[in-house]
């Protein structure tokens, strides 16, 4: 049998790679301990295909590891020091982790080991990071750097990253903002440096403000969508004047929602576009003429 084309054969990996692939929850790299049997068996399961394709060949492994680096989820500390070391072990080849274009950091990460995280994986376009980098100096250069089209991080912390000109200035096109204290709604003019910028998200955390609301309104010319996600939706429908604005209660599954669309599944941007095309035609509706 003659062999396969090397593009054809490449895609034939990379596709039984995706289809190993699992979420958060099943991630390989996490203590088997901390599953419930059914995960704890299929992490097993995913830990042995990914074995097998990668011992086919070392053009299959390099195949392979790009699509599982693809997306990288952090859940705790232990995590984000085996990554670390990953990344300052030379196991990989130079600029390999600017593979990763997915990126999730939670909560409970060090600012250092986000930082070292985030120097490595050069490329990301999607990143979560709910990290308290306190005075760390080198984040907002590092945040700066990045190719970002979505992002989800702390308020305060992205009002530290300086305003000169970056990549992501012009490419961010979906913003969630969580609020770890209240803020001034003034602060919020800032989105008008992002001339992409269609969809937003306040995580509140507090009951939400009408100002808070009219200054992404007012600062987003592309504005299609603005999700508040308050404490109690029902107390705060008075906010939702403007068909664009959808008011969401807080996630149960905020992992398992950012990385919905790797799995080509809906996340929160999906839904709130179809509540606002409801709301459009409801409007509509009320106003024939």
């Amino acid at each position: 049998m003659p062999d396969l084309p090397p593009e054809l054969e490449r895609e034939i990996f990379e596709l039984a790679a995706r289809d190993n692939r699992l979420p958060a929850k099943h991630n390989e790299y996490r203590p088997l301990a901390k599953h419930n049997c059914e995960d704890r068996l299929l992490a097993k399961r995913n830990c042995e295909d990914r074995l097998a394709l990668c011992l086919v060949a070392r053009r299959v492994r390099h195949w392979v590891d790009l699509i599982f680096f693809k997306m990288v989820t952090v859940l705790d500390a232990s995590e984000a020091s085996r990554f670390l070391r990953l990344i300052q072990s030379n196991l990989k080849p130079p600029g390999f982790f600017a593979a990763v274009k997915i990126l999730c950091l939670t909560y409970s990460r060090a600012a250092s080991h986000a930082c070292g995280i985030l120097a490595a994986c050069t490329q990301v376009e999607y990143l979560a990071c709910w990290v308290d980098f306190g005075g760390h100096p080198d984040f907002p250069q590092l945040f700066s750097q990045l190719p970002l089209r979505r992002l989800s991080m702390e308020v305060t912390h992205f009002l530290r990253i300086p305003l000169t000109p970056s990549m992501w200035f012009s490419k961010l096109t979906h913003l969630e903002l969580v609020a770890w204290h209240d803020y001034d709604a003034a602060n919020l003019s800032i989105l008008a440096h992002l001339p992409r910028l269609t969809h937003v998200a306040l995580n509140l955390g507090f009951e939400g403000k009408r100002e808070h609301a009219a200054v992404v309104c007012s600062s987003c010319p592309l504005l299609r969508v603005l999700i508040l996600i308050v404490i109690n939706p029902l107390a705060s429908r008075a906010l939702a004047q403007d068909p664009r604005i959808v008011l969401q209660d807080r996630l149960k599954d905020i992992v398992g929602d950012w990385e919905a669309p790797y799995f080509g599944l809906p996340d929160m941007w999906d839904r709130a576009d179809t509540i606002v095309e409801e709301q459009r035609a409801l409007t509509n509706t009320g106003n024939p003429g």
